[in-house]
């Protein structure tokens, strides 16, 4: 019987985690990103209302009616710049990313200077595979609005994904100067640290990231998973369990919250809690053998030799299984 490689997994994931991050990304954490742009926005005029109300209801998904005031302004005004990005936007939300760029080229055409239409583009090269292109684009984008917090974590967030992980660290905490209470770019830099090897500093960022998340009522558990997962890869069970009963109180759906639970529980010798936890593990993701690996071994510590029999044979199954599929 082969340990499943829960170490191995935990990396992987910490390799693409942070590169589906910007795939739900909203106009608000697009636009008014740097000192000037902000300025900008916050003129009381009836031009820029019609902006912002244009972005909230991108933001909030309403895209049919955010393509009417589209409409109505382009027909008041007609073709400009900042009105290319916004259906350039609409046309990400939609995922027809082609066309999205073909209207950020549109607007470059008339205006070479706005950073958005490069993080734009950056993005669409991403969600089209083509993020080996994405960097230019990145990189313009900071060196036209090196306050632009957004256009420095969106370039920390390539380099990330392509494996630089130095350049990931120092460009995140560029973006952290620029703006300190942004969780996101905590975790980001937590998992450049890991996987430059340095646990110790990864632990406080990750805490960082889950205590800044839970200060602003964020609910996700990405930043107290994250953090656990690394104090389980390092055996420290006993300081796992607060992130990990977090993880499993904010979001009662991650099999990977409760497996990880269950591994502490049972390092810790608290056998009926892991027992609990890791039989909800395998009931949320069935397919996946890890977590009957583990109750293996509670059954055994348990005393209940036919349970542990059953959690060997269904665990034997779906190695089998993944092995055909591999």
């Amino acid at each position: 019987m082969t340990k499943p490689a829960v170490s191995k997994r935990r990396i992987v994931i910490l390799a693409i985690a942070a590169a589906v991050i910007c795939v739900s990304i909203c106009p608000a954490s697009l636009l008014a990103q740097s000192d000037e742009l902000a300025l900008k926005t916050n003129t009381a005029s009836p031009r820029n209302v019609t902006e912002l109300s244009l972005e909230k209801l991108i933001d909030l998904g309403r895209l049919p009616e955010a393509r009417e005031k589209l409409r109505e302004q382009v027909a008041k005004e007609g073709e400009r710049p900042r009105l290319l990005l916004l259906e350039a936007m609409i046309l990400y939300r939609e995922q027809q990313h082609l066309e999205s760029i073909r209207k950020l080229e549109r607007s470059l055409s008339l205006h070479e200077g706005d950073a958005d239409v490069y993080k734009l583009i950056g993005l669409n090269l991403v969600s089209v595979g083509k993020a080996d292109l994405a960097e230019h684009y990145f990189e313009k984008a900071v060196a036209l609005a090196p306050r632009d917090f957004m256009a420095r974590y969106y370039l920390g967030l390539h380099h990330l994904t392509s494996k630089q992980f130095e350049r990931a660290e120092a460009q995140v905490r560029e973006a952290l100067k620029l703006n300190p209470n942004y969780a996101d770019a905590w975790l980001l830099l937590g998992v450049a640290q890991e996987h430059l090897g340095k646990e110790t500093e990864a632990i406080q960022t990750y805490r960082q990231a889950s205590e800044l998340a839970e200060r602003q009522n964020q609910k996700t558990e990405t930043p107290s998973l994250y953090l656990a997962r690394l104090l389980v890869s390092l055996q420290q069970f006993e300081q796992s369990l607060l992130p990990l009963k977090r993880a499993v109180a904010l979001n009662p759906q991650s099999s990977e919250s409760f497996m990880l639970l269950g591994r502490a529980l049972s390092r810790l010798e608290q056998n009926e809690a892991a027992l609990k936890v890791l039989t909800e593990a395998a009931r949320l993701a069935p397919q996946d053998k890890a977590p009957h690996y583990l109750l293996i071994s509670v059954y055994q510590k348990l005393g209940k030799t036919n349970e542990a029999q059953r959690e060997r044979q269904i665990f034997r199954a779906l190695e089998a299984k993944e092995k055909i599929n591999d």
